[in-house]
């Protein structure tokens, strides 16, 4: 959410009014007018800055100093919102060629039309509306980032002289060197509309929002020791020059992959390093384009032979159960069969059995008792035998359709 004031207009009201009375006038909380001034990088009164405020109309005496409102362009005037514009625009026309790979419904698309500049003409096009930096000698003001370090500084120094292990980082004169280079980095990326923030109480960790996405940087001064002949004719031993990478990793770096070194602070230097990200990002972008339609129409073939090959496992697998129902069909009729002849001998060998007890003239032990038990036992396998719910559920098991 934001509020339709510009940043001048938000410094002078959250500095003449408490917030939670400022926020009234936007029917919003004080919390959130508090998160617009950080999102906008506009600086906001301290807790107790209000109640020292009337301390010091009697006393005459403040505890806060009110901040100067950070040179910086509005969101939709700066160097970024013109980059974010950029993409926002084209995003919009290469959303024409976007499709659903895995809904074979929505038709492959035509593909997304080739750049209509060549990337020197886009750098060229870049270069002629990026916004002029202010010469580094001419910015006389601290950045509030570079003052938080100052007296940080200041406090390790002093702790340093009771004994303390943590040394100060910016006292010397290569300290202050560094202050200077980051002076002029955080001041110039403001003023192309990047918000830089610094995390960390003792090992502080800086981050600039940089065209949409965070990227950490670490800013030094690197001393290299002269050969003897440059020592002679510079008459020093060692030379500094200012460094910036773009990434916290101490292991070993280059030139040219995300790390500068430049022999003095200038505006060409900001210039330099923005415009390498700038263009990165583009060729980045016109691959993203060409690579994520090829992906969606990989993505479609890929899924029309899943489909096809689903299709064909799920006719074998139709195919397979057929057989396998057919088959139990058939071994069970068999079955049936088998158990009906089996039980039609089991009769004809009970007849067999009266027979002999007859001719014998006598009665066998234990020939009824065998004969109620044979009985049963062919009734219970011969199928004709089955009750009409039985003979029911054994065609049942057929599963045949109607």
């Amino acid at each position: 959410m934001s509020v339709d004031i510009t940043r001048q207009e938000l410094y002078d009201l959250v500095w003449s009014t408490p917030m939670m009375h400022a926020a009234k006038q936007f029917d919003i909380s004080g919390v959130m007018l508090g998160r617009i001034c950080k999102e906008r990088n506009v600086p906001r009164p301290p807790r107790g800055y209000w109640a020292n405020l009337k301390a010091t109309a009697v006393k005459k005496v403040g505890r806060f100093t009110k901040p100067p409102l950070p040179n910086q362009p509005e969101p939709n005037e700066s160097f970024d919102g013109w980059i974010r514009k950029e993409y926002a625009g084209r995003d919009e026309a290469d959303a024409a060629s976007e499709f659903d790979p895995e809904d074979l419904s929505d038709p492959i698309k035509p593909p997304p039309l080739p750049p209509t500049e060549s990337l020197y003409e886009f750098r060229e096009r870049v270069e002629a509306i990026f916004p002029k930096l202010p010469a580094p000698e001419s910015i006389a003001s601290l950045h509030p980032i570079v003052q938080k370090l100052m007296d940080y500084d200041v406090t390790l120094a002093a702790l340093r002289r009771r004994g303390s292990l943590d040394r100060p980082n910016y006292q010397d004169e290569k300290g202050k060197m560094c202050l200077a280079w980051l002076n002029v980095l955080l001041h110039c990326f403001e003023l192309l509309g990047f918000h830089i923030t610094v995390r960390g109480k003792k090992h502080f960790v800086f981050q600039i929002n940089f065209l949409g996405h965070h990227k950490n940087f670490v800013f030094f001064v690197s001393e290299s020791h002269l050969p003897p002949v440059q020592r002679r004719a510079q008459k020093k031993t060692y030379s500094r020059s200012y460094c910036f990478r773009w990434d916290q990793e101490m292991s070993r770096y280059t030139k040219g992959n995300g790390y500068y070194e430049f022999e003095t602070i200038a505006t060409d230097n900001i210039k330099q390093i923005v415009m390498d990200v700038v263009m990165d990002d583009e060729k980045t972008y016109r691959d993203n384009v060409v690579s994520s339609y090829k992906w969606r129409v990989e993505r479609r073939q890929n899924e029309i032979e899943n489909r096809e090959y689903e299709i064909q496992r799920a006719a074998e697998k139709k195919r397979k159960a057929l057989e396998r129902l057919l088959q139990s069909r058939e071994d069970m009729m068999n079955t049936a069969v088998a158990s009906m002849n089996h039980a039609d001998q089991i009769r004809e060998l009970i007849a067999t059995m009266q027979a002999k007890s007859q001719s014998a003239k006598r009665s066998i032990k234990d020939l009824d008792r065998w004969v109620r038990w044979a009985t049963h036992h062919a009734n219970t396998i011969d199928p004709r035998h089955m009750s009409a719910q039985g003979f029911e559920a054994w065609i049942g098991k057929f599963k045949l359709k109607h």
